[in-house]
């Protein structure tokens, strides 16, 4: 089971709303900008959303990162990830290991390519018509594949397959992003 939303969030702003967990309260605290302050916000409450449909409420849960900082909640077998681009926001829950991750277009850059893509993804690269949204779309797939591992040593010593889920969007702004959930 993976239940995920993404939302634009380009017409809102956080306005010091009430948090009551105590994680993100704290998480949002510590942004210094009200774009970084209003994603956290407007993560926070997709997140509390997704839990409700489960009858839990996450402001009751005890919310912990581990060593490398992926957060987790303790004792509840549930696993989100959280992810934002600019006017995006996306939150991702499911009863198994989950990595998600969100991008607006980004121009190619060869030597990213090179050092963190597999042989196969720069090849499809190299054949790709439109380089700029082929590179974002394999940046997420590599995002959301480290955020599922929690750490790019773990994410390399891997040897399971790995499912990736990818989404296109256009934000109100008519920006284009890549979401990918990767998942066991």
């Amino acid at each position: 089971m993976i239940k995920f939303v993404s939302v634009d969030i380009s017409n809102i702003e956080y306005n010091d709303e009430k948090i009551s967990s105590s994680y993100f309260c704290k998480r949002v605290n510590e942004y210094q900008t009200m774009e970084d302050k209003t994603r956290c916000y407007y993560s926070y409450l997709i997140l509390k959303n997704l839990f409700a449909k489960f009858k839990i409420n996450l402001d009751n849960l005890n919310i912990k990162a581990d060593k490398n900082g992926k957060p987790f909640v303790e004792n509840v077998p549930i696993y989100f990830s959280i992810s934002h681009s600019k006017n995006y926001v996306a939150t991702a829950i499911s009863n198994k290991q989950i990595g998600l991750d969100i991008q607006s277009k980004s121009e190619y850059n060869s030597q990213i390519a090179k050092r963190y893509f597999s042989k196969t993804d720069n090849y499809k690269l190299e054949k790709a018509k439109q380089k700029d949204l082929m590179f974002t779309k394999l940046w997420t797939k590599f995002e959301s594949s480290l955020k599922l591992f929690g750490s790019i040593a773990q994410f390399k010593s891997n040897t399971k397959k790995l499912k990736h889920k990818f989404k296109q969007y256009k934000d109100n702004n008519n920006n284009k992003y890549f979401l990918c959930i990767t998942h066991f």
